[in-house]
């Protein structure tokens, strides 16, 4: 007999488990089964019966970590499983949810400039998983550089960018975005140098700030506080050489480069090589394409909404059977989760208890007569016995009875 257990599982819901035989399989090489097989068969001797719930009870009180002396009742043997069972499920529900990935919307993509799609940002267990798909599905990068060629854009940097549920991208990358990102960091330098020039009568509003022909940050010719406006900006010169060193890494000209002071506050730049509204165009219209690499990626998990059947086998292992798509992904969760296959055979080793006692459940008397009659009531009770063996009743669950030899 095998023992298997039908597990469903929706949304929120708790897995539930029916046990069940399957008289079709050959007889288990494990203790356990062997023991709850004895007890529910109608022609085992009541020896054999109890033989097979001493196993089972000594089972149990192994698993409670309880030592061989100690006094167990099946309540709290029934209580023990339903805190097995209960943490069973919480391990595969967490197991489930860790299967895919926790948050999409936190990850950040890079198109290199050799046309290779990376992931990066979120959990690194969020990106490993990402990337692993990545790589896995390289025609995703290849289409979307033929994509960019189609729109008459050559790549001649990285692109970085997000993505969203219904497939649109947000660039992250470019020129423009990069170095803002570097202006938006730099904010004791920033407001430093507005503070200079505040402080200098300068008027900052509409101040646009550019760089001349030697190379130095300066005021737009127009502007008709320039003199006093690059008098300070040549004593305070710790923002523009960050930015020229910046500027010359990303191989930017410094003619191509303008800069603003707005109202708000911080500093905004603009770079006229820049082709970032093209790729952002060019991107506005790959929704389709975007759509597929976000679903392909929401995808990776096991759905939670899958139902399935577990059975022990004979070795210990679980076998599943289901015909949900997601299949596959369940049975290699549970071979690169061992501690589920483990928890999971424990919770139906010990739900086997419950019928077992049930085999049993005859008055101590009637007991006694039956093992009278199969001739081994001097082998089974004696004064000498240091063992004893747990008989239940309605009323006070399991009693332990001195003088059974479990060795017998």
């Amino acid at each position: 007999m095998s023992i298997s257990g039908l597990s469903v599982y929706a949304g929120n819901s708790h897995y539930q488990w029916q046990t069940t035989q399957n008289t079709s399989s050959s007889s288990s090489g494990s203790r356990t089964q062997n023991a709850l097989s004895g007890l529910t068969s109608p022609y085992t001797s009541m020896t054999s019966q109890i033989s097979g719930m001493v196993e089972l009870v000594q089972y149990a009180m192994d698993a409670m970590g309880l030592s061989g002396d100690s006094r167990v009742t099946f309540s709290q043997i029934t209580k023990y499983q339903q805190q097995i069972e209960k943490e069973f499920d919480a391990s595969l529900k967490e197991a489930l949810e860790a299967s895919s990935l926790s948050d999409i919307a936190g990850l950040t993509f890079t198109l290199s400039k050799d046309g290779k799609l990376t992931a990066a940002g979120g959990t690194d267990e969020d990106t490993k998983k990402a990337q692993s798909y990545l790589n896995e599905h390289p025609e995703l990068a290849e289409k979307l550089v033929q994509r960019l060629k189609d729109a008459g854009l050559e790549l001649t940097e990285n692109l970085k960018f997000t993505l969203s549920s219904t497939g649109e991208f947000t660039l992250a990358s470019g020129s423009t975005h990069d170095v803002q990102s570097l202006l938006d960091e730099q904010t004791e330098l920033v407001d430093g140098l507005r503070d200079g020039l505040a402080g200098s009568n300068v008027d900052l509003d509409g101040l646009s700030l550019v760089f001349d022909d030697a190379g130095n940050l300066v005021a737009a010719d127009d502007n008709p506080q320039a003199y006093d406006i690059n008098n300070w900006l040549r004593q305070h010169n710790e923002l523009e050489n960050l930015l020229k060193k910046t500027l010359d890494e990303k191989g930017i000209a410094l003619s191509d480069v303008s800069l603003s002071l707005p109202q708000g506050g911080g500093m905004s730049i603009d770079i006229a090589s820049d082709n970032s509204e093209e790729v952002r165009q060019a991107l506005r219209d790959q929704k389709e394409l975007g759509k597929e690499l976000y679903d392909g990626l929401a995808g990776l998990g096991i759905d939670p909404d899958i139902t399935f059947s577990l059975q022990v086998e004979s070795d210990g292992s679980v076998t599943i059977n289901s015909s949900h798509p997601d299949a596959d992904k369940l049975r290699q969760l549970f071979a690169d989760t061992p501690e589920l296959t483990k928890q999971y055979a424990q919770v139906q080793a010990l739900s086997g208890i419950e019928d077992a006692r049930a085999a049993l459940q005859i008055e101590p008397s009637a007991m006694r007569t039956r093992l009278q009659m199969e001739t081994i009531a001097s082998s089974w009770f004696s004064s000498q016995s240091t063992s004893s063996f747990g008989t239940y009743s309605s009323t006070s669950g399991l009693s332990l009875l001195a003088g059974l030899d479990l060795n017998i």
